[in-house]
């Protein structure tokens, strides 16, 4: 009976960067979208856009996840209007550099609060939601920096260390249910001039790692439908995941020092 309700794809930090690349990639595949991400004429411009081009249903539910409720209201918000979710990406977070002594705690506590408690506690509330469907599925979106400590990017790096193995876990646990879990870790992607920026100054390392937001968002798309638990996008990445590995620890943090000090 489930399966023939209409089932939606609900896609956080949706109006701009990676979040809007998977509405766009979700659209084309036809699946039906809930975007949420901050109030702003950005989210309607997007999915005015959609639904032109690929006709499918769309819901907006503009949030700041800066808001401590605002996980727990927007599931309410999806109970009352009858939206079943059967597809969960946790795209929201934000990522701001610099040396930790200069940062201010209110930036550092909504930092982990976006990119850890927002997934966390979405994901607990829709999770009994998605597994009444058939297929069900979350994608958790962490980082490269999920699996190495980056200096003058330290509680960025740690709170995607959290979404690591908060994925990891979790999945572990839903191994014996139908509903996939996945973790995607792209490297840099220049979504913004901003960004781009700072890629270029992360030098020759930060070039040959990025991919363009459209690219990452297919590679977490097919990867999160064949079910695998951690998602890296783009050659590059994959080889300097090797070589994390093969190298100490030491030598690996003294060359992110160096890369990142130029981007702070």
């Amino acid at each position: 009976m489930a399966d023939k309700i209409e089932k939606y794809t609900l896609i956080t930090g949706a109006s701009r960067g990676l979040g809007k690349a998977f509405a766009l990639r979700c659209a084309q595949e036809g699946l039906n979208l809930i975007l949420v991400a901050l109030p702003g004429k950005e989210l309607e411009v997007l999915a005015q856009k959609v639904r032109q081009e690929f006709g499918v249903k769309i819901h907006c539910y503009p949030v700041d996840f800066n808001e401590k409720s605002a996980p727990v209201e927007l599931f309410q918000w999806c109970v009352q209007n009858n939206f079943s979710v059967n597809m969960l990406i946790n795209n929201v977070g934000v990522s701001l550099p610099g040396s930790f002594i200069n940062s201010v705690t209110p930036s550092n506590l909504s930092m982990i609060h976006i990119n850890v408690m927002a997934t966390v506690v979405l994901t607990r509330m829709f999770l009994e939601e998605i597994q009444k469907h058939h297929p069900a599925y979350i994608l958790n979106v962490g980082s490269f920096a999920s699996f190495v400590p980056i200096p003058y990017k330290c509680v960025y790096s740690g709170s995607k260390a959290f979404v690591y193995s908060f994925t990891r876990g979790l999945r572990e646990e839903l191994k014996s249910t139908h509903l996939k879990v996945s973790v995607l870790c792209p490297g840099p992607m220049p979504t913004n001039g901003d960004v781009s920026k700072r890629i270029n100054d992360a030098g020759f390392l930060g070039k040959i790692m990025s991919l363009s937001a459209k690219e990452v968002a297919d590679i977490g798309y097919r990867g999160l439908l064949k079910g695998k638990p951690v998602i890296i996008p783009g050659l590059c990445s994959k080889f300097y995941m090797v070589l994390t590995k093969i190298f100490p620890d030491k030598i690996t943090e003294i060359v992110l020092e160096k890369i990142y000090r130029n981007e702070a």
